[in-house]
């Protein structure tokens, strides 16, 4: 009988990799899920949730630390970054209510850049076993958009509602008691009997796929072919999680969940890829501060322009919004060299 070919690779470590990826949607659902259940344990963490709307504004200035502040990536792209800014001062200019609009829209595209940031963790390992950049793509493609369907229906209702319902305001958009100001107008909203089992259904069938292609995938590992076993693991963990918190949480808390898994994976990321460009000549741990500090900095005055100036403050974080996302799609890749 011949043995299994399977690949364990991993991006930084064993411990990092479980820790910051493989592992890291359990133990945040673990997390919000005894915060339900005590409300002794919510109230002592409550302060944390103030951080986490921190780090998810935050993380997304992450990326002008690769854009800008990585000379190879700036360079190759020159014109776009210089540019490419000039969006924040044409969303300031623009009509309140079309401001608003915008960032409806700038909302749900989250999602779509949420779900491909852990397809392209997916495919990074995969990558690590086969070497071929398109085996397997359109499978963890659709599991990963499968995976982050249920809040896409979620939020698409809401939202639809949302489009409907002319007495919202924009500051009632951005009044942030969670993570994603767009969503707190939901707070107090569950799934009713007919959601709740569409997120059952949902469930297996997303199950359903992950397992018939992992099957399929450990049989042509009988036969020589590798397999990573940290991709699957990481898919399954991904799955678990988030249809998990959805089901049990209160549907503000899931999505908070989902901004929080989302940023703490990219902090790790843009970390571990940009500190050798930017921290060369500086010991680590004080790098590691300077890294953070500068970032939490910035968000602070985001946060204190649109205290002072909300027209300014919401078009400075929908056109900071929409670079991220820009930037993401085409610096980052496991199809380019420097990724890779």
């Amino acid at each position: 009988m011949k043995s299994l070919s399977i690949n364990e690779s991993f991006i930084v470590s064993k411990g990092q990799d479980y820790l910051f990826i493989i592992l890291l949607p359990i133990i945040l659902f673990l997390f919000f899920f005894s915060t339900v259940q005590s409300h002794e344990i919510s109230m002592a963490l409550a302060p944390l949730i103030s951080l986490i709307i921190y780090l998810d504004l935050s993380h997304l200035l992450l990326v002008f630390w690769r854009s800008h502040g990585n000379r190879n990536i700036f360079t190759k792209f020159k014109r776009r970054m210089l540019l490419s800014p000039l969006l924040i001062v044409l969303l300031i200019m623009i009509p309140s209510p079309f401001l608003f609009y915008v960032a409806c829209f700038v909302a749900l595209w989250d999602l779509w850049h949420v779900s491909m940031q852990n397809f392209g963790l997916a495919r990074i390992y995969e990558m690590m076993s086969s070497k071929n950049p398109l085996r397997h793509r359109l499978s963890d493609q659709v599991i990963h958009l499968g995976i982050f369907l249920v809040p896409a229906l979620f939020m698409t209702r809401f939202a639809y509602g949302f489009f409907l319902n002319g007495r919202m305001k924009m500051e009632r958009l951005f009044d942030s008691r969670t993570p994603w100001g767009e969503m707190s107008y939901i707070e107090k909203t569950f799934p009713g009997e007919t959601q709740f089992y569409s997120l059952i259904f949902i469930f297996a069938v997303i199950f359903s796929i992950i397992f018939y292609k992992f099957f399929r995938q450990l049989q042509q590992a009988r036969q020589g072919v590798s397999l990573n076993k940290n991709k699957w693991l990481f898919n399954a963990s991904l799955a678990l999680s988030v249809f998990s918190a959805f089901i049990f949480l209160p549907i503000e808390m899931a999505v908070t969940m989902m901004a929080l898994l989302h940023s703490l994976q990219y902090y790790w990321i843009v970390w571990h890829k940009e500190k050798h460009h930017l921290f060369s000549k500086i010991p680590k741990i004080a790098s590691l501060i300077i890294f953070v500090l500068i970032t939490l900095l910035a968000t602070f005055l985001i946060f204190t322009i649109v205290d002072e100036w909300m027209q300014v403050g919401v078009a400075i974080i929908v056109g900071i919004r929409i670079l991220h996302f820009w930037y993401d799609g085409f610096i980052w890749s496991v199809r380019s060299k420097d990724v890779a």
